[in-house]
């Protein structure tokens, strides 16, 4: 199955959108990211599995492909595995796609699911103008300087998860 998130990159001091596509399918389990990425998106696997199993999600223990599908330039970001965490619990049927197709996140993700502010995350938050976002609770003040109603504080992983399945409120 495949899935796809909303997210974007730095290109200098300007935010780009890009598209983290996800495939998961029957097959020995492996991993691997596509799409011109740079290091820090080729060791994805090392840091969205921790993340994952630490906040009681699961890995698949299939065949997964990740795509960065951006418009212009390299993709080169450690901050694209949050999307790519949404991407495979979609890809594997644990979130529907219609809960993360409105939106898009901005933040990094750390070993133990929580979400940190990102490099330069009001560019980011800029060039996702037309998205929902979850973005990094200890950091909203930055969220205000996107001028967006519809921004919403995320503390780790398991949260927006649980938020995006309406069992708790964004603000929690």
């Amino acid at each position: 199955m495949s899935a796809f998130a909303s997210s974007a990159t730095l290109l200098g001091i300007r935010g780009r959108p890009v598209v983290v596509q996800a495939h998961v399918a029957n097959g020995p389990p492996s991993f691997r990211v596509v799409g011109l990425p740079d290091d820090a998106c080729r060791e994805a696997r090392g840091r969205v599995r921790p993340a994952l199993l630490s906040s009681g999600l699961s890995w698949p223990s299939q065949n997964v492909t990740v795509n960065l599908a951006v418009a212009e330039g390299r993709p080169s970001d450690a901050g694209l595995d949050l999307e790519i965490a949404l991407c495979l619990l979609v890809a594997t049927g644990d979130l529907d796609a219609a809960l993360v197709a409105g939106c898009a996140v901005v933040g990094e993700l750390g070993l133990d699911g929580t979400i940190r502010s990102a490099s330069g995350d009001v560019a980011l938050g800029a060039a996702l103008s037309s998205k929902t976002l979850g973005w990094p609770a200890a950091h909203m003040a930055e969220a205000l300087l996107v001028a967006r109603p519809l921004v919403h504080r995320t503390r780790s992983l398991r949260d927006l998860v649980d938020a995006l399945l309406g069992r708790i409120d964004y603000q929690a």
